[in-house]
């Protein structure tokens, strides 16, 4: 499995305000250990859920257009091209803008190491 690549894990740790994060949780460090309270854990994990889903990503609902900055409309999909079969995009998704008409392609990326570098992506 993908995510279970050390090297993907290091890099997801290297984009992870670790010490931040333990200090909201209330950690003296940014380390764990066998002996680190329950409570403090379940803090952490917490405080990285938030900081996931609010700071590092962005969960895409409508896509604004690349060109004049308006907002698409989904219009139906596109076939998978080399590159995002690459990333696990099997499928993607194409939007029209409602005010130029440009079509934006939006592939549903599903490799970990690719969504680390777009930090995009939507839910369903």
């Amino acid at each position: 499995l993908r995510h279970e690549d050390p090297s993907l894990q290091r890099l997801a740790l290297s984009h992870t305000p670790l010490t931040a994060l333990c200090a909201t949780a209330g950690l003296p460090t940014p380390s764990l250990t066998p002996s680190t309270p329950p409570a403090l854990r379940a803090a952490l994990a917490k405080a990285l859920l938030h900081w996931f889903k609010h700071d590092f990503f962005e969960w895409v609902n409508g896509l604004p257009c690349p060109v004049c900055e308006k907002e698409t409309k989904p219009v139906g999909g596109a076939a998978p091209g080399p590159e995002d079969l690459r990333f696990g995009a099997r499928r993607v998704e194409v939007h029209c803008c409602e005010g130029c008409g440009v079509s934006v392609r939006f592939p549903r990326y599903n490799d970990p190491g690719k969504l680390l570098e777009t930090r995009r992506g939507r839910c369903g």
